[in-house]
Formats: structure tokens, C-alpha cells, sequence
């Protein structure tokens, strides 16, 4: 017993040991075998291949008896590798002792001891899915099949999932047996000398096996929603993830019946790991923390990190009336008052002294509390004054009045420019502490609060209990959270806000923030819930990492943004209040209407209506018959000729329908006879049929529906002119299934014509074509030929064959798929790596390529065009090589429209507009502002009322001292009526004259009110130039260009298309302000550039790079002009032969790519690349514009009205 105790901790500490490569001398293994049975040498021939397949590098092995095990010494047999041995009374977690990576060598003598399995599945916990032989000491013909299906379905129950089981006679018979559970399970019986795979991978296709899962529908991980038809699907970022994994795996999603009431509503964590437990469900579709888990192994790898913080309103703009309360604060205040009072006090005893001198008396208390000096403060509001400064101390006091005047005057007038331009926000929340200083709740689910208190402790929450508002279940919170209540603040994770900011991009300004300071955790990992010992483990964790690697979670996490919208879940529609500074308002004058007891309150509302209906019409082209089916019976009854092709051929029809309906027929035959029965059309029963001969030229598909089943009766294979006939009337709808009948005998017909006849189908690209003969009703063989990737006949029995016409498209073992790169960015891009290995980029470039990899194309330039990787080609030369058969398709986006066969084309991918790129206009110089605001039309209105004021107010003092006469004294008056007095009032300076007389008390004051009205509304209007300055008129004609003088880039192959879209007139008139390319590569190149001195040509598809590319610059340089346009719509698609037999396919791959939303992820990645390929960098090239104040420019006019005057 000691023994076995020290062998087994020996053992267990060589199973730690890892080999890097590890390669087992089987040799030395033979020949060290204490028994070298049959049985020993098979059964390592067999550890020899299964460590091939797949290397491990360890052992363990469990046994009873010695005897369980054939040879009794196999332990010193085993390949040198770390080894544990086990009996069925010892007890061990082999995963802790070594190496996971091991074989499991089990030693039965009772295949139905499902104890003694189980225990050797205790050993194996937590890695059952590695490869396990069971060793039975009995012959293979003494085991039941019933023992050994018994023995795999507890080992299926266990989920033990690679097992195979040898016995006593391996040596001799060499038979092993294993079992499929995929999708119901089946014993498999195999024999070691064929070259089948030991441990082929089950879970590569689990064949619609069903996958039962549970959603928790939390936003944005996982949501259900129901289509038209009732059909449940599962959406959200991680429910795209279940999906995808399901639909690689062939995987069947399935909700079980019991949790068919959890649609409604989120499931809790804890519901979903009770399900994984029992078994209910194989994975939770949930992501979930394993930091509260005490069994890690109940998730998966990790697939998130996550931060749990607080969503917090932000903080509103002060209003204006805070800037005077915290200018003017108490402080501040009596400062300025016992500074002014000083200065006062200083002027006023120098004016005492110089007059009548100081004397204690009532005088000098009055002037010790009642200094005020007028002219002294008129010095402060940096006013003229009429005071005399006779002496030099009385100088000294106004000196540093106004300086103090005018230091408090600018530094007030530039303080309100700012808090107007740049308006301050309250102090951002920092701690919880100041959440309550704030009056705001946190919202929080109730579910939650044993989420917080776990991260954050149990203290915590109790001394910030009262933040929080709880509220009552977590499908109440979400619909909180969607209507964006800037009232409260959320507790939120860092999952959930990249939807919540992607959403308040639509918003004039964002309403909330992501506080990390205000946090529950500062990082979680998040994974899946799933079984312990679940089968699916590995796989899942696989797949997470390559979902991550590859950008598709990252993708899938973009789409549910959008899916979200759709679904409802929210819109888009602006919940924000747009926040404008208003001057002088109400509120700013609180304390003045408080005090005169005036409260004045206003509202005002929107309202919003939508009308929007849509009218879809589906016009039925053609004879449809829609589930149409062949009534074969009511045929047999009807038909007069009752031979054996007949019936062979009606069961071939109804075959067809049955694999892949079709609602009409297609009949060329020259004689009756050619096509055996001639009463042949009978057998169409009741579907629409087109019958032809040689002699008469048709275009099928234009007189019927095109999803129908051609029927050739040929009378000569060979014969090639009436193959091309077929041909031409089956022109663009050549993909489709053809029956070729031959009216001779299959032994009569060499295989040299058959071979020839599909050698014309090859040709003539009529890819789903069979063949039958005369006696077909009695061989039932029929012929057909696959080209991918070479030619190759094929013969087959209709009895047998699964398919008469299979998807030849669906894998063309890396056949050549010609293709053409235009090189127009950013469509299509060729770069070499460093093995010189010519790769193909850009969105359209993806989309080929994806294209390529998904049916195995191997894509292919053709040796004539290698000298077009250095240059861009233009759209005739790629047609010109789709039409001669150069190629087989175009990597290129052209414009159906300018062409008479829309055939040469797919489905369309884009529609585009050609616009004008246009340079974003400057901003005008300051002393534009004095040009605009002092036009001659406003200094003649001003001149004509200061004259008339003035002239009046002169008259008025001429009556009153000396009387009006008509001498010189009156043209001198009317001439020159100025009053020094009144021009100081409209500058709104003071004056000294004495107004006794009511006519001139009004003449001044309408002259003040004139000043106040020029000098605030100047001095506004220079503040909001230099604050907001505004742009040059934007470009809206193609004549406004011509007068900025701003010439507009053209690469010469585009007039063409300019003439085309807006026709010759439109070029003739506007020819002057294009500037012509010479090259599309030289073109491309200025774009780059981005030189503002220009404008240039660009459609709706190279715009986006352009714009995203800005995004780096400190300001725009161009704008996307849609007034100055080429065309305002037009679509675009891959060139294409007109048969090509690729074309369906490309469209159909096309529509996908679109739908799933690649294509826009291939734009996406086409900015960076085209980076990276450095045909551009992220460089600025922005110059920042400086407004220099008071330069001298602006002092133009002035400096000329000077001049004049001297």
C-alpha cells in the first residue's frame, strides 16, 4: 500500500512537468514491452496515431485489477511520458496534478458499471472533452451491440465526448468502436488499417442539434424581438454573438418551453446560473461576472472588461445674471466704495484747502461723510469733464481716477464678453457627498443593490443609502434610462454608455456624462454562464477570442445601436433644450424687480407633427404560379402514350419541383420525334409552357417568368449551331436547370458526343445541364459535368443520386476568377507585401475578396494586365475586357445608366451623388465690419439728423438771445449749424450747457437718446463679430465660382460623364471654371493635397474619407457643396458578362453584405488602410485663423480720410 501511495505522488509530480515537443520513440516502446502480444503492438500503433493527430503529453490511467487491462505490465509499456495511475478506490482531480493535456486510458471489465464510470468522470472533472480509450478485457464477439451502446450512453450522459473502446482481440481484429450523439446518437464501429481520422472533431457540424440557451434581455447584451410571422429571434450584441455561433456549428437556438414566459422580461443572473446548474438551458446568453462564483469553471474565457459608474446629468450653463452677483459680491464692493471714497475725499479737502482752508466745524463732518465729487466720478465711468486743474496735486487724483476707471471698465467689459462667449457650468460632481449637496438621486434597480454592496462593501451603501432612489425591477430601470430624466443620475456600466452617447450624438448638446469618479467598480470580468463540464466550453471560448480578433463583436455592438432604433426601444429625436443667452433679461433684474415688487413669468410650447405612409405595389411580371404543383396523377390518367420514358421522365419532373420549384417550361425540339414521346408537352401538365424549333428566334425571358426548366430535344450532340440557338433564345438566364433529351439508346452513344455536347454547355455557360436517353425509363441514368475547377463527366442513377442538380457554386475548389482593379480610391486598392504578394484593398476590393474566400475563388490578374497595378483604369477598358471574356468580372463601380444592356451588370451596390468639394469659406477681417457698418448710405442718414438736430437747437438759441433776419448770419447758420454741445451728447458725454427752455431740453434729450441708440448698437455688433466672426457668402451657383475665381479640378476622363448627366450645354456655359486633370492619379493626388485654392469634382462614395479625415484637422478645410451638383442620383454596380454564370451569386452575396451591415464595416476600415498604405497622414493641415485687433487695415478708411483732409 505504501508503494502505490509513493508511485502515485512520483507520478503526480512528473504529470507537472511540461515538454514543449515531445515526440514518443514508439520503436522503443515495442521493444521494451514485457508482452509483446498482438495486443500490445496494436495498441501502440494506435497511441502512435492518435498522438499524430493531435499531440498530448500525459497519461492517466484507471484500473481495478491488473487483469482489467489485457497486459498486465501495460503501465512500463505506456510511451515515456508524465504518468497517473489510479484504482477504483482512490480519488484524485487529475486537472490539478500536471498537465491537462493528457489521454485517459480506462480499464473496464463491466461495460454496464455506470459507478465506475462515474467515478473516472470525477477524475476527469473539468476536461472531459479530452480524448479517453476504454480497454474492455473480453473478445470483441463475446460484447453485445446492446452492452456497448450502453457503455457510450453513459459516457454520453457524463459528456464524455471523444471515447473509443478497443477490446481483448484488438490485435487480431483491429475493430474500435466510438459514437456520434450529433444529432441523435449512433454507435460507429471502425477498423484501424482504413485511413479514417481516430477522433474526427463532432462538434465541426452538430447537424441541427438544438442549443438550448436563455436570454437575460439586458440592453445592450441580449434582447428578443417577434417578426410578422411570429418567428422568434434573438438580437443584441451578444445575441448575435449566440447566433453566429449557432449558424457555424449548424447549431438549432431553442428556448425551452418552460422559459417561454421570460420573453417579456429580463432574467436575473441568478435564474439563468440555477438553469446551467440543472441543466435546463447548454449556456446563458447573459454576460455575468465569475468574481462572485466560487467555481470559476461555470463561465466561459472571459469575453468583456467593464467598469460600473454613474451616468450624471451635465451641468447646465450660470446664467447671466450670476456673472453680476459674483462681480459685484459684497467684498468687491465695499473695496471699490472705500477707494472712490478716499480719492473723493483727497479731491475735495484739496479744493477746501485751496478755497476757504479746513476749520473744525459742521463743514468738515459733512465732508468726511458726504465727499462726492461729480467730476471725480464722471472721471470713473471714464466720462469727459469740465473740471480746471489748476494745481498739480488736484492733476495727480484725476490722473488716478481715470486710471482706476478704466481699469474697472475694461476688465468688467472683457469678463462679460467672456462669460457670454464661453458661458461657465456649475462645479462638475465629484464625490457622493456632493450629489446630496446637489439634491440628486441616483437611480438603481433593486437587483442591483447586492451587486453594490458586493463591489463596494456593505458601509458603503448604508452611508450613502439615502442617494439612491431603488427602483423596483430592472425592466423599469431600462425604460428609465431610454427616457434620458436629466433629473436623476444612473448607475450605469461602461458596456451600456457607448449606446447611450452613440444616441446623444443626434442631440444639439449632450444631456449626460460618465462619472468615474462616482464608480461601484473600477473593472470586472464579464463571460458567458455555462455547465462546468459542458462539451461546448471550449468551443465558445474559441470563438469569443477569434469574434474579438477579428472585429466581429466590435462590429456586432455598431448594429445594435441601430437594431435598438428599430425595434423601438428609442429614437432619435433631440431631447435637449437648446440653452441661449438672452441679455438683459428678467432674471438678471431680480433684485430690482423684487425690489419694486413686479414678478413676471412666461412659457412657451412646441408642438411636433409627423405624416409619413408609404404605398408599396408589387407588379406580378409574367404568368406566376405560385405554389404551383404538378398534378402528375390527373397527366398519367390523361396521357395517351403510357411507355417507360414517359414514366421515367414524369418522375424526373416531379424530382425537380421538389428540389427547387419552378412554374413554367421552355420546349426546343426541330421534330416530334426528337423528343422520344411525342406527345411530350402532355407531361407539363398544367403549367405554362413556350415551345419553339430550330427555325424560330425568341427571347424567353422576356415572354414569361424567367424561374422556369428548359427542355432540349437534340437529335445530335455534336451538332453546335443548334446548341448555340438554345443558347441565344436561354440568353441571361443561362443558370438555369436544363434537360438535354437525346432521342437514342444510352449504349448506342459514345462517350466522346456526350462529351462533346457539355463541352458545348461549358462553353456556352449552361452550367446546370443533364443529359437522358431513349431508354431512360428503363437505366435511369442520366449525365451531367462539373468544370470546377476542371472539366469532368459525370454519370449518375436517379434511384441513387441525393441531387440531380447541386449547387456547383457552392465550392469551386480555388478555381480562377479573373479579375480588373480600377484603383479608384475608395473603392479599389493594390498593394504589395514584403514577399512581393499582391493583395487587393478597399471596400469593393473586401468585398471581391470576401467574395472570393467564401466560394473558394482563387483570384486571379490576367498576364495581359499585370503592367495596371501602377495606374488607375479607366471604366471603358474595364468593360471592353468583360464583354471579350478577359475577365470575369470588373472590381470597379460604374454607372449602368450610360449603357444600353443593363445585363453587363449586377444588382446595384450604392447610389451615389457627384457634388462639388468646395474649400470652407474664410472668415472676414475686422475692418470689413467698419466697411459694412459705416456704408455712405448710413453716414448720409446719420449726417442729415445730427444736421437737423443740430440746425434746430442753433435756431432755437438765435431766438432766444438776438432774433432770426435774413442776413449773412443765417446762411452761416444754415451751412454750418454745429453745436459742441449736442455732438458731445451723441457721443454720450457730458455737457455743462444750461438747458432752461423746454424746446431745447427736448432737442437734448432726443440727441442722447440718438447717441445712446448709435454707441450700444456699434459696440454690440463689434462684440459679436469679434466673438462669432462671420464667412464669405457661401458658393451656390457655378457662376459664383467663376466670379471668386475659384477653378473647380476635373480629371479629363470625367467630362464625358459631366456631359452625360448635365448635358453639353451645360459644360459649354460653365466651361471656364473647370480646371482639367490631365490623369485620374494625378487628380487623386491634388485631392490628397487638399489644396484650398481649388475645388474638386467628388461623389458620395470619396466624400466620407475626406470628412473623416478632417476630424484630425483643428478646423475643416472643404465642405460637400449639394447646390454645385453633376447628378443628384445614380446608381452603381460591378461589370459583368452579360451570361456570366457568377452573376446571381455576386448579387446575391452583394444584398448579404449590405443586409448584415460588412460593407459599411469595410468602408470603415478602408480609412485606416488607405493610412496605412500612406496614400494620406493624419497631419493638420489646417492653418488656424488669427484675429488681430486694431491693425492696420482696419485703419484704412481713416488714414484715407486723413489724407484728404490735410
Amino acid at each position: 500500500m505504501l508503494r502505490q501511495i509513493f508511485n502515485c505522488f512520483v507520478c503526480a509530480l512528473s504529470l507537472g512537468k511540461s515538454a514543449a515537443v515531445i515526440k514518443i520513440n514508439y520503436d522503443n516502446f515495442l521493444y521494451g514491452s514485457a508482452y509483446p502480444t498482438d495486443f500490445t503492438r496494436e495498441f501502440s500503433n494506435l497511441l502512435e496515431r492518435v498522438q499524430n493527430e493531435s499531440a498530448y503529453y500525459a497519461l492517466f490511467l484507471l484500473r481495478n485489477r491488473v487483469a482489467d487491462c489485457v497486459n498486465e505490465d501495460l503501465p512500463k509499456d505506456l510511451p515515456a511520458l508524465p504518468f497517473l495511475q489510479m484504482n477504483g478506490s482512490q480519488q484524485v482531480y487529475v486537472r490539478s496534478n500536471g498537465n491537462s493535456m493528457l489521454l485517459g486510458i480506462l480499464c473496464i471489465e463491466n461495460l454496464r458499471d455506470k459507478d465506475y464510470l462515474l467515478k473516472f468522470a470525477k477524475d476527469m472533472q473539468h476536461i472531459r472533452t479530452r480524448r479517453v480509450v476504454a480497454i474492455h478485457n473480453r473478445k470483441l464477439t463475446t460484447s453485445t451491440t446492446t452492452e456497448i451502446a450502453s457503455f457510450f450512453q453513459h459516457c454520453m450522459q457524463v459528456n464524455f465526448i471523444n471515447v473509443i473502446l478497443v477490446h481483448r482481440d484488438f490485435g487480431a481484429t483491429r475493430i474500435y468502436h466510438s459514437y456520434d450523439q450529433f444529432p441523435d446518437f449512433k454507435l460507429e464501429a471502425h477498423d484501424t488499417r482504413s485511413n479514417s481520422v481516430i477522433y474526427p472533431n463532432r462538434l465541426a457540424d452538430v447537424n441541427k442539434t438544438k442549443l438550448n440557451i436563455l436570454a437575460d434581455q439586458v440592453e445592450p447584451n441580449t434582447m428578443f424581438y417577434t417578426s410578422k410571422r411570429g418567428n422568434l429571434y434573438i438580437a443584441g450584441y451578444i445575441g448575435h454573438f449566440i447566433a453566429s455561433f449557432a449558424e457555424r456549428y449548424n447549431f438549432q437556438l431553442w428556448l425551452p418551453d418552460s422559459y417561454n414566459a421570460t420573453t417579456d422580461h429580463v432574467v436575473y443572473m441568478e435564474e439563468i446560473r440555477q438553469a446551467t446548474r440543472n441543466g435546463s438551458i447548454d449556456v446563458g446568453a447573459s454576460l455575468s461576472t465569475p468574481q462572485k462564483e466560487s467555481n470559476l469553471h461555470e463561465y466561459i474565457y472571459p469575453v468583456e472588461f467593464y467598469q460600473w459608474l454613474t451616468m450624471l446629468p451635465i451641468e447646465s450653463p450660470l446664467e447671466t445674471y450670476v456673472f453680476f452677483i459674483r462681480f459685484f459680491r459684497p467684498a468687491v464692493v465695499a473695496t471699490l466704495f472705500f477707494i472712490i471714497w478716499l480719492m473723493c475725499l483727497i479731491g475735495t479737502v484739496e479744493i477746501e484747502l485751496t478755497h476757504r482752508g479746513l476749520h473744525c466745524n459742521r463743514v468738515l463732518l459733512w465732508l468726511l461723510i458726504i465727499p462726492w465729487d461729480l467730476e471725480l466720478l464722471r472721471g470713473l465711468l471714464c466720462q469727459s469733464t469740465t473740471a480746471r486743474l489748476n494745481s498739480l496735486n488736484r492733476r495727480i487724483v484725476f490722473i488716478s481716477v481715470f486710471i482706476l476707471g478704466g481699469i474697472l471698465s475694461n476688465f468688467f467689459s472683457t469678463n462679460l464678453v467672456k462669460w457670454l462667449t464661453v458661458p461657465p457650468h456649475e462645479q462638475p460632481i465629484t464625490t457622493f457627498q456632493e450629489v446630496v449637496k446637489r439634491k440628486l438621486q441616483i437611480q438603481i434597480s433593486e437587483p442591483d443593490i447586492a451587486e453594490v454592496k458586493f463591489y463596494r462593501g456593505a458601509d458603503f451603501w448604508n452611508e450613502h443609502r439615502n442617494i439612491f432612489k431603488i427602483v423596483k425591477t430592472f425592466d423599469e430601470y431600462q425604460d428609465n434610462i431610454r427616457k434620458m430624466d436629466t433629473r436623476y443620475a444612473y448607475v450605469i456600466n461602461t458596456l451600456a454608455w457607448p449606446i447611450i452617447e452613440r444616441r446623444q450624438r443626434y442631440f444639439e448638446h449632450p444631456l449626460f456624462r460618465l462619472s468615474s469618479s462616482l464608480y461601484y467598480t473600477k473593472g470586472s470580468l464579464l463571460s458567458l454562464p455555462i455547465s462546468e463540464n459542458s462539451m461546448y466550453k471550449d468551443l465558445l471560448s474559441d470563438f469569443s477570442l477569434r469574434s474579438r480578433e477579428s472585429g466581429l463583436l466590435d462590429h456586432w455592438y455598431e448594429m445594435t445601436f441601430f437594431m435598438m432604433v428599430l425595434f423601438g426601444r428609442f429614437n432619435l429625436s433631440d431631447l435637449s433644450k437648446i440653452h441661449k443667452h438672452e441679455v438683459l433679461t428678467l432674471k438678471e433684474f431680480e433684485w430690482v424687480w423684487m425690489a419694486y415688487g413686479v414678478g413676471i413669468t412666461s412659457k412657451c410650447g412646441v408642438m411636433q407633427c409627423q405624416l409619413f405612409k408609404s404605398f408599396l405595389c408589387a407588379w406580378s411580371f409574367g404568368l406566376i404560379a405560385a405554389n404551383t404543383q404538378l398534378n402528375y396523377e390527373q397527366f398519367l390518367a390523361a396521357q395517351t402514350h403510357n411507355g417507360e420514358f414517359t414514366l421515367g421522365f414524369t418522375n424526373l419532373l416531379q424530382r425537380l419541383q421538389v428540389e427547387n420549384q419552378f412554374v413554367s417550361y421552355f420546349l426546343l425540339s426541330n421534330r416530334p420525334t426528337d423528343c422520344v414521346d411525342e406527345e411530350l408537352p402532355l407531361t407539363f401538365a398544367a403549367l405554362p409552357y413556350l415551345q419553339l424549333n430550330e427555325s424560330q428566334q425568341v427571347y424567353v425571358r422576356a415572354n414569361g417568368n424567367s424561374m422556369l426548366l428548359a427542355i432540349l430535344c437534340i437529335a445530335d450532340l455534336t451538332e453546335k449551331n443548334y446548341m448555340l440557338k438554345f443558347a441565344k433564345d436561354l440568353q441571361h438566364i443561362r443558370s438555369r436547370r436544363i434537360v438535354a433529351i437525346h432521342n437514342r439508346k444510352l449504349k448506342e452513344v459514345a462517350k466522346r458526343e456526350i462529351e462533346t455536347f457539355f463541352r458545348c454547355c461549358q462553353q456556352f455557360k449552361l452550367i446546370n445541364a443533364i443529359l437522358i436517353h431513349r431508354d431512360f425509363g428503363s437505366t435511369h441514368i442520366y449525365h451531367s459535368y462539373n468544370q470546377f475547377p476542371d472539366f469532368e463527366l459525370e454519370t449518375h442513377d436517379l434511384r441513387s443520386s441525393p441531387c440531380i442538380y447541386p449547387n456547383r457554386l457552392a465550392d469551386v475548389n480555388e478555381t480562377k476568377l479573373n479579375i480588373l482593379v480600377d484603383q479608384v480610391e475608395p473603392t479599389t486598392m493594390l498593394y504589395e507585401d514584403q514577399n512581393d504578394t499582391l493583395y487587393i484593398a478597399g471596400y469593393i476590393g473586401h468585398f471581391i475578396a470576401a467574395f472570393a474566400t467564401r466560394y473558394n475563388f482563387n483570384l486571379w490578374l490576367p498576364d495581359n494586365y499585370d503592367s495596371t497595378t501602377e495606374r488607375v483604369l479607366y471604366a471603358e477598358e474595364i468593360r471592353e475586357a468583360v464583354r471579350n471574356g478577359s475577365i470575369d468580372v470588373g472590381a470597379s463601380l460604374l454607372t449602368p445608366q450610360r449603357e444600353m444592356n443593363l445585363h453587363e451588370y449586377i444588382y446595384p451596390i450604392e447610389f451615389i451623388q457627384w457634388l462639388t468639394m468646395l474649400p470652407v469659406e474664410t472668415t472676414l477681417e475686422t475692418y470689413v465690419f467698419f466697411i459694412t457698418f459705416f456704408r455712405p448710405a448710413v453716414i448720409v442718414c446719420l449726417f442729415l439728423i445730427i444736421w437737423l438736430l443740430c440746425f434746430v437747437g442753433a435756431v432755437q438759441v438765435e431766438l432766444a438771445c438776438r432774433g432770426i433776419h435774413c442776413n449773412r448770419a443765417l446762411i452761416w447758420l444754415l451751412l454750418i449749424p454745429w453745436d459742441l454741445e449736442l455732438l458731445r451728447g451723441l457721443l454720450c458725454q457730458s455737457t455743462a450747457v444750461n438747458v432752461k427752455y423746454l424746446s431745447r431740453r427736448i432737442i437734448f434729450i432726443l440727441v442722447f437718446i440718438l447717441g445712446g441708440i448709435v454707441s450700444n448698437f456699434f459696440s454690440t455688433n463689434l462684440v459679436k463679430w469679434l466673438t462669432v466672426p462671420p464667412h464669405e457668402q457661401p458658393i451656390e451657383t457655378f457662376r459664383q465660382a467663376a466670379a471668386r475665381k475659384l477653378h473647380i479640378q476635373l480629371p479629363e476622363a470625367a467630362i464625358a460623364d459631366v456631359r452625360f448627366f448635365r448635358g453639353d450645354k451645360f459644360w459649354q456655359d460653365n466651361r471656364d471654371v473647370f480646371k482639367i486633370v490631365k490623369t485620374f492619379e494625378e487628380y487623386q493626388a491634388n485631392i490628397r493635397k487638399m489644396d484650398t485654392r481649388y475645388a474638386y469634382v467628388l461623389d458620395t462614395l470619396a466624400w466620407p474619407i475626406i470628412e473623416r479625415r478632417q476630424r484630425y484637422f483643428e478646423h475643416p478645410l472643404f465642405r460637400l457643396s449639394s447646390s454645385l451638383y453633376y447628378t443628384k442620383g445614380s446608381l452603381l454596380s460591378l461589370p459583368i458578362s452579360e451570361n456570366s454564370m457568377y452573376k446571381d451569386l455576386l448579387s446575391d452575396f452583394s444584398l448579404r453584405s449590405r443586409e448584415s451591415g460588412l460593407l459599411d464595416h469595410w468602408k470603415d476600415i478602408t480609412f485606416f488602410m488607405m493610412v496605412q498604405f500612406r496614400r494620406f497622414s493624419l497631419k493638420d493641415l489646417s492653418v488656424v485663423p488669427r484675429h488681430e485687433v486694431l491693425t492696420l487695415k482696419e485703419f484704412e478708411w481713416v488714414w484715407m480720410a486723413y489724407g484728404g483732409g490735410l
